[in-house]
């Protein structure tokens, strides 16, 4: 009998274990609004400046929805722009930025809501009628963040089985 109970708890932690394991936060955080590509956002577009103002400050270039905790690690391709800045707003309101262009874009611990993509640079494309002329593509990849249940029922199985092996440990002397 006390044989049948042992696995019988050996099994309900296993199950607690495997509950903690689960990969709660890995469905598809964001849909692509612009167009299908390999990113989960993304966006693309020109952007015409007047030649003797090339510069531009918190251009939106588009949206996208988060459905939970996320990291976004993205990248732009350029061609006659010079981004100095991508920021994600929220409700009119600047929630992260990265200034760091040559390696990448990224963002990390981005709650669930909408968001804007602005960007700040300057127009370097050719002359045209007096505008100059800049193309963008990109975007971003997202990788959903574990949330906090799935820590908690992690250590739950492992506090189990802990005392479980601590149980059995203490029968056996």
């Amino acid at each position: 009998m006390n044989t049948l109970k042992m696995k019988k708890s050996l099994a309900a932690a296993a199950a607690l274990v495997a509950l903690g394991l689960s990969p709660v936060a890995q469905a598809k955080a964001v849909d692509c609004e612009d167009f299908d590509a390999m990113l989960d956002a993304c966006f693309s577009g020109l952007i015409i400046q007047p030649a003797k103002s090339p510069s531009f400050s918190d251009l939106s270039i588009g949206k996208f929805t988060l459905t939970g905790l996320s990291d976004l690690v993205g990248y732009f391709m350029t061609p006659g722009l010079s981004f100095s800045e991508v920021s994600l707003w929220q409700k009119g309101k600047e929630v992260a930025s990265d200034s760091t262009m040559a390696d990448g874009i990224s963002f990390a611990n981005i709650s669930a809501g909408k968001y804007k993509v602005r960007v700040t640079g300057l127009v370097d494309g050719p002359k045209v009628s007096g505008y100059k002329i800049g193309g963008y593509a990109g975007g971003f990849s997202v990788t959903a963040v574990p949330e906090p249940e799935t820590y908690a029922l992690f250590g739950a199985g492992l506090l189990a089985v802990l005392f479980m092996s601590r149980r059995r440990n203490d029968n056996n002397a």
